[in-house]
């Protein structure tokens, strides 16, 4: 017989009463694969029992069936622009095709989070960088090292394509003025960003989708108030972007995508429940927030939504701390973490927090445990996993944190 028309019998099938072709719907992009979510034609004799996609390059085609939709076609090459069409079949033989469209795989950044450089045992700084999925709750893998080599208190922020790591310092104890980034698609080593405007430690990051911010921290000078602000999306240095309401250092820093915000750490030499923020768009200095519950210094970490922020632990505290970002005011107790953490790395998605790493009271033990959060619900955390080894003062950041949203 010629080519497939819907009429007459083919191979035994009644085309007459086949169904009528489907319709595509939402097709979701994942880690070399496609969900194609098909709508069965609205008249068909018969019962549907089979759905088929099938996408196609460059001549070769990769094909799915399932009893119902969506369906999942694995086997593909992420950034690769796919045709996709799809049938659906009866008793009574097969439909005639859909209409195409296109679609690209391409592995979900914004579940990506990494914890970069930290402390081991002792005072051994470190230069790997390792990576979870804040959607499952999993052990962290390697992520790839810090070219500039080991770094303890990275300032570390960035949008859902790329991560910077910022200045910090190592077994010298000397700050220093590198920053470097890696694409969270592709593991790896980081690569050479600029410079930051001085050589700086224990600083903090808030960022948006196009802007880092890098506030605090200790120079030569000793404590300082100074932001330096970098766009992400092209390297270069960093330049001045205001300053703090005073000295600040190993504070903690979350965002939304309008607002920048710091809270706690090291406040003209004292420990400080001060939260500063900043409009993220317009250079400028930063404005009071609010007050923390509890005073705290030595490395809080942040994690936060488009409207809700959480400061987690310092000074070997288990307290976590809210606050809605959009209205000043004080922060209120949200819960406690797993156990007291002192300079713990922190990172968070549309739903989730965690925080990684840390140590314990009189510095030990130095913990490998990741906890996490519900942001929109008050409440103790939970077991995550555990990072590759024990570190604490280590940067975290994912593609999802509050300032994308």
């Amino acid at each position: 017989m010629g080519k497939f028309n819907k009429g007459g019998y083919l191979g035994g099938f009644d085309q007459l009463r086949a169904p009528n072709a489907p319709t595509l719907g939402t097709i979701t992009a994942g880690d070399s694969q496609l969900a194609i979510a098909i709508t069965a034609p609205s008249y068909s004799t018969g019962t549907i029992s089979s759905y088929c996609a099938t996408a196609i390059v460059g001549g070769v085609s990769t094909g799915a069936e399932s009893s119902s939709s969506p369906v999942t076609i694995t086997g593909l090459t992420n950034g690769t622009t796919y045709t996709v069409s799809a049938i659906v079949k009866s008793e009574f033989g097969s439909s005639p095709s859909s209409a195409t469209t296109t679609a690209s795989p391409a592995i979900p950044l914004n579940t990506r989070a990494i914890f970069a450089g930290g402390v081991a045992s002792g005072s051994t700084p470190l230069a790997t960088i390792d990576f979870i999925d804040i959607t499952s709750s999993a052990n962290a893998g390697d992520f790839g090292d810090l070219h500039q080599g080991t770094r303890r208190f990275l300032a570390v922020g960035g949008n859902t394509t790329r991560t910077v790591m910022m200045v910090g310092y190592n077994s010298s104890a000397a700050g220093t003025n590198d920053m470097s980034f890696v694409v969270l698609a592709s593991a790896g080593n980081s690569t050479d960003f600029g410079d930051a405007t001085t050589a700086i430690k224990d600083s903090e990051a808030a960022s948006s989708t196009t802007r880092v911010l890098n506030a605090g921290g200790n120079d030569s000078s000793g404590n300082r108030e100074e932001i330096d602000v970098i766009n992400t999306a092209s390297a270069g240095n960093a330049t001045d972007f205001g300053n703090l309401s005073g000295t600040r250092r190993r504070h903690g820093g979350l965002s939304s995508p309008t607002r920048g915000l710091f809270g706690g750490g090291d406040y003209n030499g004292s420990k400080s429940n001060t939260i500063d923020f900043v409009i993220m768009a317009s250079n400028g200095n930063a404005t009071d927030f609010g007050d923390l519950t509890v005073a705290r210094n030595e490395g809080l970490a942040g994690a936060s939504t488009a409207t809700r922020g959480v400061f987690g632990g310092g000074n070997s505290s288990d307290v976590m701390d809210f606050i809605t970002i959009a209205s000043a005011g004080n922060a209120t107790d949200f819960g406690n973490l797993t156990a007291a953490r002192q300079a713990p790395g922190g990172a968070s998605s549309t739903v989730r927090g965690v925080f990684a790493g840390g140590t314990g009271s009189g510095f030990g033990p130095i913990r490998s445990t990741i906890d996490f959060i519900t942001i929109a619900s008050a409440g103790n955390a939970g077991d995550f996993g555990d990072l590759t080894s024990n570190r604490w003062q280590n940067g975290g950041e994912s593609g999802a944190h509050g300032g994308l949203q």
